[in-house]
This record gives structure tokens, C-alpha cells and sequence, in this order.
């Protein structure tokens, strides 16, 4: 392995790494292939032999759609025990490429040039095993918050008169605030499996600079967070927006569609690797700082 140096605080920047951007699009871009294929398979099942293909289900109106969702009941518990599945399997190994993209964000060798494919992917495997342990203690924290939350609201709702337009609101803001705290662990936890790659940590010690980098600035790491999450949400709404209003078929317009979708992809892999590399910068200050070797 080569031997890595940290960058210069304000050098960590999504732009200087593009490659990193278009690494962590193809993973997103693979893993919605096969995740999109799981719920093909029902559909094709169904409209496999049908003239027509399996348009009729985008038809307007989605009666063709609904039909299907009702006579595919003996396939809805398996789709979704193997789409549950995928996804828990896709963030764990989402782990791998995540810090890969960090060790190419904050890492550098000693000629300032970007680290390899290799070197990447060796720090990342390094940091594998503590990003687990942060990603579960996380899940496990958030789930407890948002759990919390829900008997709370439920408790708000059961005192209170049904249909009350105050009491619903009370509930709705109730249950916002828990919310807001599911995703501020999310954030924290996100800091630290930077701190992890950036300082090669373990998962508590990693923890533990991530609450430090978050109390020195909380205001300014949830609107970092803030404004990237929805800004990564834009392009999404743009691309149903569009879709919605696609009246052509056939292979021209199922290329526009795909161009699109992977257009969007691209988008929010290019805010995901912005946010990480704020997530660096916080860790490592507002000053710039000396190189240091990894």
C-alpha cells in the first residue's frame, strides 16, 4: 500500500475528486439494477406474454397497475422479505465504496496526487469493521428515537379528542421533533465513519471526535446536511415531474427515462460526496492544517 498523507483542510473538496463521484454513482447506479430487478421479475411474470409488453401498467389512470398489485399477493411477501433483504446487505456493503470515497477525499500521496483504486479500497476495507459497528449502534439508536417518539404521539393522540385539528398538529409536531433526532444521530454517525477512515480509529473513539466536531459547530453542520438534503431531493421531484408527463412510448422514450434517472443518480452522488467531504473538513477544523501521515 502506498503510504497516504491527510490534505490540507481546505483542499478536501468534492470537485478536486470527480472520479470519487462517478465511483460512487456506479455503485448506486449497480445496486439500483439489481434492487429494480426484484420487483421486474413480478411484473414480468404477469405481463410477460402480453403484446404490448408491460406498458399497460403505465397507463394513465394505474388500473393496470393496481390490478397487478392486488392478483400478486402470493408474490408481495417474498418481494418484500428479498427487497428488505438487499437493502439491509446494500448499506452494509454500501460501507465499502462510502469510505473509499473519503480515503480519496482526504488522502493524497506524497506527490499531492489522488490515491489509487487500490489504496482507496485498502483503506477502506481497514475501516470496515468499525463503520459496521457504527452503522448498528446508529440503526439501533435511531430506532429506539423514533419508537419513543411514536408512543409519545400515540399517547398525545389517545388523551385528546379524534379529529381535534390542534390536537393532530400537536402530534404531527410531537412526533417531528423525534424525527429531527433520528437525524441528528444519522448525522453524527455520519461524521464518524469520516473519523474512522480520516484517523483510522475504531468505532467508539470515532464517535466520540464526531460529537466533538458537532459541538463546535451544530448549527453549521445541520445546515451543511440540511440544504444537501434537499437539494439531492430536487432533481427526484424533477424526474417524476417529467416522467409523470411522458406521453410518448417505446425505446426513444424509455431512453429519455434512462438518461434521466442516471442524470439524478449522478446529482445526488455528487451531493453525497459533498457532504462527506464537509463532514472531513469539520473533523479536521476551520484552519488548515500540515499533512500527516495515515
Amino acid at each position: 500500500m502506498t503510504l497516504l498523507v491527510q490534505v490540507a483542510t481546505d483542499s478536501i473538496r468534492a470537485r478536486r475528486r470527480p472520479l470519487a463521484v462517478v465511483g460512487l454513482w456506479a455503485w448506486e447506479a449497480a445496486l439500483g439494477l439489481v434492487l429494480g430487478s426484484q420487483v421486474a421479475s413480478v411484473a414480468n411474470a404477469a405481463y410477460g406474454r402480453h403484446p404490448l409488453g408491460d406498458s399497460p401498467l403505465f397507463s394513465a389512470g394505474s388500473l393496470e397497475l393496481l390490478d397487478l398489485l392486488r392478483h400478486s399477493a402470493s408474490a408481495r411477501a417474498p418481494l418484500i422479505s428479498s427487497l428488505v433483504l438487499c437493502a439491509a446487505l446494500s448499506h452494509l456493503g454500501g460501507l465499502i465504496p462510502s469510505a473509499a470515497v473519503l480515503a480519496e477525499l482526504g488522502f493524497a500521496t506524497p506527490e499531492r496526487r489522488a490515491p489509487s483504486a487500490r489504496d482507496a479500497l485498502s483503506c477502506a476495507f481497514a475501516a470496515f469493521p468499525a463503520s459496521v459497528t457504527t452503522s448498528l449502534l446508529a440503526s439501533a439508536v435511531q430506532a429506539l428515537v423514533l419508537l419513543s417518539g411514536a408512543a409519545l404521539a400515540s399517547a398525545t393522540l389517545g388523551s385528546s379528542q379524534l379529529g381535534e385539528p390542534a390536537v393532530d398538529l400537536r402530534v404531527a409536531g410531537v412526533f417531528a421533533v423525534f424525527v429531527l433526532a433520528a437525524g441528528a444521530v444519522g448525522v453524527v454517525a455520519d461524521v464518524a465513519r469520516a473519523a474512522i477512515v480520516l484517523h483510522h480509529c475504531g468505532a467508539l473513539d470515532g464517535i466520540e471526535k464526531a460529537a466533538a466536531a458537532c459541538r463546535r459547530g451544530p448549527l453549521a453542520i445541520a445546515w451543511s446536511y440540511a440544504w444537501r438534503l434537499a437539494a439531492s431531493w430536487l432533481p427526484v421531484a424533477m424526474g417524476l415531474f417529467v416522467t409523470s408527463r411522458a406521453t410518448r412510448q417505446g425505446a426513444g422514450a424509455i431512453g429519455v427515462i434512462l438518461v434521466l434517472h442516471q442524470a439524478i443518480v449522478l446529482v445526488r452522488a455528487a451531493l453525497r460526496t459533498s457532504w462527506m467531504a464537509r463532514s472531513l473538513r469539520a473533523l479536521r477544523g476551520r484552519l488548515t492544517e500540515r499533512a500527516a501521515p495515515y
